[in-house]
């Protein structure tokens, strides 16, 4: 079974990764990246790692702010995009036991827990390899869409038709994985996809902050503890 989602992830899903982020990239960026972009902007870090890089498209932005920018990304078509933009790409697969010598300012791990047989070594490989701090975004299963569809009698929608997905993720599980490595959270927050008069009001950004569970993706800081 390990070797299907290895081939899914090199083969399909790298080009299907491949379009979004090209799309991504070649659009104003969502409400969603405005959040993360802006988070690690302010944080000013000399370096960031992007575990899950894909072919970087969002996190080779950093570039020109002067960060030096590393990835993991064990999908080669997307390896080779992510280092024709600037990156230096490690080539691990993060299922498996790895381990870097090299420590990074911040280290990204975006929509990738939830894709994992075993999140907990994945966090575990890396927990060494951060100076600063660890970002963690992984889509909420218990969001209050996720409840008010699951009450109509719908599938959860970052479970079908994401088959992908085969871990479940929320807040609570986040905070598990982040206890169980010995770390600690700094901030979570959140980010729901609104209608852009609402956005001018910033109500989702206070929203996102009090009630980060509401909301369709965490975005989760975390620290060594003290």
């Amino acid at each position: 079974m390990k070797d299907i989602i290895k081939e899914y992830y090199t083969e399909r899903a790298a080009i299907e990764l491949e379009c979004q982020q090209e799309n991504l990239r070649n659009s104003t960026l969502s409400y969603y990246y405005e959040m993360l972009f802006e988070l690690i902007s302010n944080l000013k870090p000399d370096t960031l790692l992007d575990v899950g890089c894909g072919s970087a498209a969002f996190s080779s932005l950093f570039l020109n702010l002067g960060i030096t920018v590393s990835g993991i990304e064990f999908a080669e078509q997307l390896a080779r995009k992510a280092e024709d933009r600037g990156l230096v790409v490690y080539r691990y697969d993060l299922n498996s036991y790895f381990k870097l010598e090299k420590k990074f300012d911040v280290v990204l791990i975006s929509a990738v827990l939830e894709h994992l047989w075993d999140p907990n070594k994945l966090i575990a490989n890396l927990k060494a390899n951060f100076i600063r701090e660890l970002i963690i975004v992984v889509p909420n299963m218990s969001s209050l869409a996720e409840r008010m569809g699951s009450l109509s009698g719908h599938p959860l929608k970052w479970m079908y038709p994401h088959g992908d997905h085969i871990r479940f993720m929320n807040l609570k599980v986040v905070k598990d994985l982040v206890h169980s490595n010995d770390l600690s959270v700094i901030e979570a927050t959140g980010y729901s996809h609104v209608d852009l008069r609402f956005r001018k009001l910033h109500l989702p950004r206070l929203i996102s902050r009090f009630f980060p569970s509401l909301c369709d993706v965490l975005i989760v800081r975390v620290r060594r503890t003290q």
